[in-house]
């Protein structure tokens, strides 16, 4: 069954999509608000200007994807995986992700804002602009990402290695309070001193 006829079952039947996998599917401006997806991969599959509002992804992978320009407000991640994928300028304000990972993906001015991250990962990735202003982090990590000009208020690092990572302008509070507990390298701590008019000799 072809991805928008099984989009549309579901629907119907007030069903989730279930242990699918779909591969090089593409589909536009459809509204999938509080869907469900269960153990299902999306292989080089393409929405466009869809509507994820408080859809519920447990167990789903996006490999070589694009969601680009989609909305995820107040959606629920659960163990699902972003490979080689493509989400410049989606929306995932008030979602979830627990046990989530991000490998080699392009979430270029993706929104976060008010997200809960818990368990999740992102490696080799680029959230450059990207917004992740009032978000909760919970044993999250970040590896080898690019996070220029990113924006982190009021979002606590605690805890969180940002050594490998690239932080040139990401924005923070007056403060940067936000950075309590982070481990940064020293040539980093040069660049972020400069953000409260500190010069490092």
């Amino acid at each position: 069954m072809m991805l928008s006829e099984m989009i549309a079952a579901a629907l119907a039947g007030d069903m989730p999509v279930e242990e699918a996998l779909f591969e090089n599917e593409e589909v536009a401006e459809l509204d999938l608000s509080a869907l469900r997806f269960d153990s299902v991969r999306f292989v080089k599959c393409r929405f466009i200007r869809c509507e994820f509002n408080a859809a519920r992804f447990n167990s789903v992978s996006f490999e070589n994807s694009d969601i680009s320009n989609c909305r995820f407000r107040d959606s629920l991640w659960r163990k699902s995986s972003f490979r080689d994928s493509k989400a410049v300028g989606s929306v995932f304000t008030r979602a979830l992700f627990k046990g989530v990972s991000i490998e080699g993906c392009n979430f270029r001015y993706a929104n976060f804002s008010e997200t809960l991250w818990d368990g999740c990962e992102v490696g080799a990735s680029s959230l450059r602009e990207a917004v992740l202003s009032d978000v909760k982090f919970r044993r999250a990590q970040f590896r080898g990402t690019d996070l220029t000009a990113a924006e982190f208020f009021k979002s606590p690092l605690k805890g969180i290695d940002l050594s490998d990572c690239i932080i040139d302008g990401i924005s923070l509070s007056d403060t940067l309070y936000e950075l309590r507990g982070a481990k940064v390298t020293a040539a980093q701590a040069v660049e972020l001193a400069k953000l409260i008019g500190l010069t490092v000799v």
